[in-house]
């Protein structure tokens, strides 16, 4: 509160759902709704069994989405939530966690654009509590979901909630546009020859920004069950508007070997899927021929 008024921003308070049904909502530009946990909600020996927002969140939700259209929401938690209530209803969420003492000073410069965020999550949130327990780098299905053929009855799959969580491990917005341009992959990998990529960033936006790039690997067969990513490198890259940046990643074999059902350190000689984007659910992916001697 103290962060915005110093900042000459006119700042009213309703502190719950009786103050917000009896207030006229259109008289204010944006509505900042604060949902989440408390500090004593979370941490050694607080577990929970239900991580879906309280029924009192979710009715003050109700009650500030439904009278207004310029809404965000500022989640305070210890642990992922169950977000997706709040995501259909609106604008934007930036998750604080738990923040200290320069809270109120950080959150007016992010949410008035005087910084852009820049963090990652590093859970992954939920779509359903019903997908507990989900992570990145699960190991594969007997069955996995085929993107061509989403409904087919025996996979492994939900009815009635997509698969893919809401937010991915690795996931986070910024006030630029940075996409992947263009990325040159070698096609193999020994002990004499690393992978070698180059990947081309450029913003295409109107604001300054700091994304994440992520590369992550996947062992396409392998003697023993290995994730289905592996995160293998991360860089933060800071770009002005319409800069362009080249990353170049040298990632040496040992990034590819795993104990083998032999116990030996080992790549084996396999096909991997290099992949990399601004979360574990990439958007390039590249297949790398892997040759070990040790095997």
């Amino acid at each position: 509160m103290e962060a915005f008024k110093s900042n000459a921003i006119q700042v009213d308070i309703l502190r719950d759902i009786k103050a917000v049904k009896a207030a006229d909502l259109s008289r204010y530009d944006r509505i900042i709704l604060t949902l989440g946990e408390a500090s004593n909600e979370s941490g050694e020996g607080y577990s929970k069994a239900d991580i879906n927002l309280s029924s009192l969140d979710l009715d003050l939700l109700k009650a500030v989405s439904e009278r207004h259209n310029d809404v965000v929401a500022v989640i305070f938690s210890g642990r992922p939530l169950i977000l997706t209530p709040v995501a259909q209803h609106v604008k934007g969420i930036l998750q604080a966690n738990l923040p200290g003492t320069e809270a109120g000073n950080a959150l007016y410069d992010l949410l008035f654009g005087l910084e852009s965020p820049s963090g990652k999550l590093a859970m992954t949130y939920p779509y359903h509590a019903g997908q507990i327990p989900i992570y990145y780098n699960h190991t594969p299905t007997g069955r996995p979901l085929k993107k061509e053929d989403p409904m087919y009855r025996y996979r492994t799959h939900y009815i009635d909630v997509p698969n893919d969580p809401l937010y991915p491990f690795g996931f986070g917005l910024n006030y630029g546009d940075i996409r992947i341009e263009d990325v040159v992959s070698s096609s193999l990998c020994d002990e004499k020859t690393p992978y070698l990529v180059t990947i081309t960033l450029k913003n295409h936006g109107s604001h300054a920004a700091t994304e994440v790039l992520q590369g992550y690997i996947e062992a396409s067969s392998y003697s023993v069950s290995r994730p289905i990513n592996e995160l293998k490198r991360f860089e933060r890259v800071t770009l002005n508007p319409g800069e362009t940046k080249s990353i170049e990643w040298v990632i040496p074999l040992n990034d590819f070997r795993s104990y083998n059902k032999n116990m030996q350190w080992t790549a084996e000689k396999r096909l991997y899927q290099v992949k990399f984007g601004f979360s574990s659910k990439t958007t390039h992916v590249f297949t790398v021929d892997v040759k070990d001697s040790v095997y």
